[in-house]
């Protein structure tokens, strides 16, 4: 579309020719976007943070440690241990 401009191509072509391919155009580009945006696929929220971690250089995966659950039935010492880790993390 642009070339043809730059060329003057568009002001050589009768009025209705030339709305016509204008219209055209326009046509295509709204078909493009809608074809991109509808197969747009957001990443998941790990993915994200995954992304995040490996792009920063972070080691130990911090940010998905934040999301870690204490598993079974701990004592209150094991309690008192893991939230300090969560806060290290934070």
């Amino acid at each position: 579309f642009v070339d043809l401009g730059l060329l003057g191509t568009w002001s050589a072509l009768p009025f209705w020719l030339h709305v016509g391919l204008v219209a055209l155009f326009a046509i295509g580009a709204a078909a493009a976007l809608w074809y991109g945006v509808r197969r747009l696929a957001w990443p998941r929220r790990v993915e994200a943070m995954r992304r995040v971690e490996q792009a920063s250089g972070l080691e130990h995966r911090p940010l998905t440690g934040l999301e870690d659950q204490l598993a079974g039935n701990p004592d209150p010492a094991a309690r008192a241990l893991w939230a300090a880790h969560q806060r290290r993390l934070a």
